[in-house]
């Protein structure tokens, strides 16, 4: 079975404990050729978080989580136990960088000196430019656009999503003296 770790810190600070095989769940057995969308609707259904996928042996092959099932449908999901990936924004020289499309808006806004406008539809550079788009641009296009006093020129698109872009501020030319 399987011992949720829940289960067990809160039967650790009872006063009378249970014994840890009364907290086994039973466990959720998956063949390794059943396909992701049908698996993600069965974990939905039963409430079951982790599935353990076993080969055409009977053996275990791996353990499968409903956060790997929904990484393939949507991509990456970062939490509080990811490490932040230090490469989503690379210098490219003066007020030039390329910045992954999954970086922080907030990190971006702290890496460039700058405010980038925050919305409750984005988080990500990916998500504001899409939001600025209104569109779902074609794999492989590059769209150009500006936003908050910068330059964006859209690298790579794969799987309908932003993956790079180079970011460049916008140089604003001062206004010129009035001569009297």
């Amino acid at each position: 079975g399987i011992l949720n770790t829940r289960d067990y810190l809160l039967n650790a600070q009872k006063e009378h404990p249970l014994p840890l095989a009364e907290l086994l769940r039973p466990a959720y057995f998956v063949p390794e050729t059943v396909q992701t969308d049908i698996l993600f609707r069965n974990m939905q259904n039963t409430k079951t978080h982790m599935a353990i996928v076993v080969d055409e042996y009977g053996g275990t092959s791996g353990l499968v989580t409903m956060e790997d099932l929904l990484e393939q449908i949507v991509g990456n999901i970062y939490d509080e136990f990811d490490p932040m990936d230090e490469t989503e924004i690379l210098p490219m020289g003066e007020n030039r960088w390329r910045i992954a499309g999954s970086a922080d808006i907030e990190s971006i806004s702290e890496a460039l000196g700058i405010e980038l406008p925050e919305d409750d539809e984005y988080d990500t550079l990916g998500g504001m430019i899409l939001d600025s788009l209104s569109a779902v641009p074609e794999d492989g296009s590059t769209p150009t656009l500006e936003i908050a006093g910068l330059h964006i020129e859209v690298q790579e698109i794969k799987d309908r999503r932003i993956e790079w872009a180079v970011v460049s501020k916008i140089q604003q030319e001062e206004p010129a003296e009035e001569e009297k």
